[in-house]
């Protein structure tokens, strides 16, 4: 993790997957906005506490820091993803697999949607995997979802910094039901 405040947004990437994952459809993007928005409120609400600045106590700073470092990390995250995207909008690596036939590759957004821009393509002797996305502010790759008809699926975390290094992934997909 090159910055400690993406713990913050690596966060509010699970809150969007819980609240996706029980039927409310929302964006990384959307729930960053939201958050944003619910931060500025509070910290405009707590306004008494420390305006004017001079009269900060220990109390007042610790009440206004979780507050100010939300407003920071997510600023930072998407001027992050501004101005350091991606140098190419694909995802590589390696799988091995035990099936009869190649499995499929998807690319999941945070709210689970597929996010290919072309079908995930893995070569049968080597193992080798590339697939391409469109990057987007907030809307980049969480997971790497691999699939076999009569297999259960496999999901891989990606995150943003191996997004940026190129990361080579290494993937073990083994199916039960192999028949």
């Amino acid at each position: 993790m090159d910055n400690p405040l993406d713990i913050i947004t690596e966060t509010l990437d699970k809150i969007t997957s819980i609240l996706n994952d029980i039927g409310v459809e929302v964006s990384a993007l959307q729930s960053q906005i939201g958050m944003l928005v619910v931060t500025i409120a509070v910290l405009y609400g707590m306004r008494r506490y420390w305006w004017p600045l001079s009269s900060l106590d220990g109390k007042s700073i610790a009440m206004i820091a979780a507050p100010v470092l939300m407003v920071i990390a997510i600023c930072m995250s998407w001027a992050g993803q501004l101005l350091n995207p991606p140098e190419k909008s694909s995802v590589q690596g390696y799988i091995t697999f035990h099936t009869i036939g190649k499995p499929s590759l998807e690319l999941l957004s945070s709210d689970g949607q597929s996010i290919n821009l072309t079908p995930g393509v893995i070569d049968p002797d080597t193992g080798a995997f590339f697939v391409l996305y469109k990057f987007g502010l907030a809307h980049y790759p969480r997971k790497i979802q691999v699939k076999h008809i009569g297999c259960e699926s496999l999901q891989v975390p990606v995150t943003l910094n191996q997004l940026r290094s190129q990361h080579t992934f290494q993937i073990n997909f083994e199916c039960a039901n192999n028949e």
